[in-house]
């Protein structure tokens, strides 16, 4: 299917870092790019959206979602010991 190539080929370029400022092209450029239409890049988005890896915000467009900060238990404490 057109819309999973695309998909691949997007979290690819996740992986390897080339979206570093952290927004994708628009859509019109990804089908420009693809040669594909807007439903199938959008679909091809929204399956990276249900794997966590990127976002979208109406007026923001999409963006690489940002891995969460981990930190083990036995480094939590109190706000204030962290400061200091």
């Amino acid at each position: 299917m057109r819309y999973q190539e695309i998909a691949d080929e997007l979290r690819r370029r996740l992986e390897a870092g080339e979206f570093a400022e952290r927004f994708l092209p628009s859509e019109a450029d990804l089908c420009a790019a693809y040669d594909a239409s807007r439903i199938t890049v959008r679909k091809a988005l929204d399956v990276l959206r249900a794997d966590g890896l990127i976002g979208s915000r109406r007026g923001v467009g999409w963006y690489v979602v940002a891995d969460p900060l981990r930190q083990t238990l036995g480094r939590l404490g109190t706000i204030e010991a962290q400061l200091t």
